[in-house]
């Protein structure tokens, strides 16, 4: 009964909090290596 209660924890408790965090995280550092790539990119061009 025990290993039913922390199976049904993980899957509609902890799974769904952890995969939240890593998308922030992901989304985070994403947005901050694009941000420093364009604006390398808008330093570097001629026009």
């Amino acid at each position: 009964m025990v290993g039913v209660v922390l199976v049904l924890f993980v899957i509609f408790v902890a799974g769904p909090i952890g995969l939240f965090v890593v998308g922030a995280a992901w989304s985070a550092l994403s947005g901050w290596l694009l941000t420093k790539d364009a604006d390398a990119r808008a330093a570097n061009d001629p026009s």
